[in-house]
């Protein structure tokens, strides 16, 4: 049977291992945000140079419904955009405290038994880890808000470019 410091050390190495991977999961949503910000300028781009094709001929006048998919479009993608950029937005980073890790180090562990100090480090692991999930779930809402404003914007395009390649003139 395992003694005390085995078990706190496991859970000790259970609770980093999450941090690590929310540190990760908090890098590939920021990654992604970033490229919802690129893709949806690139796609609005290359719609509006097909509908730019079309429209240059003489005397053509932009269907009603054109303009108010491409207004739609646009205000999609400009909140497709900023919550996107709310992502990788600057936060303070939740740590340990200077005051918190200057009295564990004043404590006197000398008296306490190694468990106790496991259980003191797992428990402040714990509040980062916390932290840091609590912060990748604004994160993610954010980027699954950024995709659907610009996946709905890219719709509204494709729309507005349909109708001006079908549209007689």
């Amino acid at each position: 049977m395992p003694d005390d410091t085995d078990i706190g050390q496991a859970y000790l190495d259970l609770v980093a291992d999450q941090l690590t991977h929310e540190r990760a999961v908090r890098t590939s949503l920021e990654q992604r945000a970033m490229s919802v910000v690129t893709t949806s300028g690139a796609l609005v781009t290359l719609l509006l140079a097909f509908a730019n094709l079309r429209a240059r001929g003489q005397g053509y006048v932009t269907p009603g419904a054109v303009v108010i998919l491409l207004l739609t479009a646009v205000i999609l993608l400009v909140t497709a955009v900023l919550a996107a950029l709310s992502v990788n937005r600057p936060v303070a980073q939740d740590q340990i405290g200077d005051a918190e890790l200057l009295g564990l180090t004043r404590r006197d562990w000398a008296l306490a038994a190694y468990t106790d100090v496991l259980r003191e480090v797992t428990l402040a692991r714990c509040d980062l880890l916390s932290s840091a999930r609590k912060a990748n779930a604004r994160r993610s809402r954010a980027l699954r808000a950024a995709v659907r404003s610009e996946a709905l914007a890219v719709l509204m395009t494709a729309a507005a470019v349909f109708v001006v390649l079908t549209s007689g003139g």
